[in-house]
């Protein structure tokens, strides 16, 4: 009984040190600027939006916008060896087809595929169509 409630005591402190260690892990992304309006249809400065994140990691990225239903609408980047450091695009509002979106906020996802995740950015792009006249 004694040795089953130490077995249990060690596999306890040995669970909860592991998770702790996950916790203290370095996300692969960080830095994450993306510009919040866009306005494909206008001639103007929100044209098109940057996205830009910091990788810590050599890393291959798939990056994709999604709209609200999740359904992804553009490929910006696939199977893309990037090194460490700074990776900066731009959307132009438009899907694969080079249609412009419906209005609506659409969010970015990073694919690192050596690392088999996807990041899904918490800030989304407002894309506005302009009012008719």
């Amino acid at each position: 009984m004694i040795l089953l409630a130490v077995a249990l005591l060690a596999g306890t402190v040995a669970a909860f040190t592991y998770t702790e260690a996950i916790k203290l892990e370095r996300k692969p992304i960080g830095k994450v600027r993306v510009d919040r309006r866009l306005s494909p249809e206008c001639d103007c400065p929100r044209q098109t939006a940057r996205i830009g994140f910091d990788l810590r990691e050599p890393e291959r990225i798939g990056v994709r916008i999604a709209n609200r239903d999740g359904n992804e609408v553009r490929v910006l980047a696939s199977d893309v060896r990037e090194p460490e450091g700074r990776v900066l695009l731009t959307w132009d509002g438009r899907d694969d087809a080079g249609a412009v979106v419906p209005a609506g906020t659409y969010r970015v996802r990073v694919r690192l595929l050596d690392e088999r995740r996807t990041v899904v950015f918490p800030v989304g792009i407002k894309v506005t169509r302009p009012a008719p006249s």
